[in-house]
């Protein structure tokens, strides 16, 4: 098993204490499982921390063309992200550099041998995923205990043929779409929201626990998830502040 995550933010002040605050966090609670961090570009110093494993990966040419409403990030998300960790050959836990890990991995390792890939489903964030009227996956945390599972030439086959972005998202909907037709349930019982949490709606509780709150129901929050609008420099987050 091995944590994996991407540094390909711009070269910008907040992005850089983002993705340290993500290796600071991430060493503190990993204990013996490797710490991986993918680019493309090389990274500033300060990024390049003892005891982390850095590696170099290309983008893969894609065997069709975009809708022109889909943006830079969208085709990294799949030509980059989403065709690296199909190459893949041991088992690994994917963390954005954006999500922020606040507990132990002990119970996303359990889990990775129970199923040969697990997500949690993106929480119903209003004025966003709430808008969509069924259930789907988000990419920003993924538990992969069977690599074999992801096969990228057999994902674009089915995408494909399923006629394009079903789901919100790019490298998730693709992910959502192949599940679908698998009839294969990514979703595990001890791995639950709280492992992929809008951090939006995290607050402080009175113990000091980060917990979410205002969503579907109330819980402990284990992996804060900065996603889109929710960078943590672009609201008011106690825990941001700490660092």
């Amino acid at each position: 098993m091995k944590i994996i995550t991407i540094f390909n933010y711009p070269d910008d002040e907040n992005y850089n204490k983002l993705c340290l605050w993500w290796l600071n966090q991430t060493k503190k609670y990993a204990g013996d499982i490797p710490i991986h961090v993918w680019h493309e570009k090389d990274l500033p110093a300060s990024l390049v921390v003892p005891g982390v494993i850095y590696t170099k990966k290309q983008k893969r040419t894609l065997p069709f063309q975009f809708p022109p409403d889909i943006d830079n990030k969208a085709r990294h998300n799949i030509g980059f992200k989403l065709y690296n960790l199909c190459q893949e050959e041991d088992p690994f836990i994917f963390i954005d550099a954006d999500a922020i890990p606040l507990h132990s991995f002990d119970d996303l390792v359990k889990a990775s041998k129970d199923k040969p890939f697990i997500c949690v489903d993106h929480q119903q964030v209003p004025k966003h995923s709430a808008l969509v009227p069924f259930k789907f996956l988000n990419s920003g945390v993924q538990v992969v205990g069977d690599p074999s599972f992801l096969d990228f030439d057999e994902l674009m086959v089915s995408f494909m043929e399923d006629g394009g972005f079903k789901a919100p998202g790019t490298d998730q909907a693709i992910l959502f779409s192949y599940c679908q037709k698998q009839g294969y349930n990514y979703a595990h019982k001890n791995v639950g929201f709280g492992w992929n949490s809008c951090a939006g709606y995290t607050v402080i509780d009175k113990d000091g626990n980060p917990t979410c709150e205002g969503l579907e129901y109330k819980h402990p929050v284990y992996i804060n998830h900065y996603w889109h609008e929710f960078k943590p420099w672009l609201m008011n987050c106690p825990l941001w502040s700490k660092i």
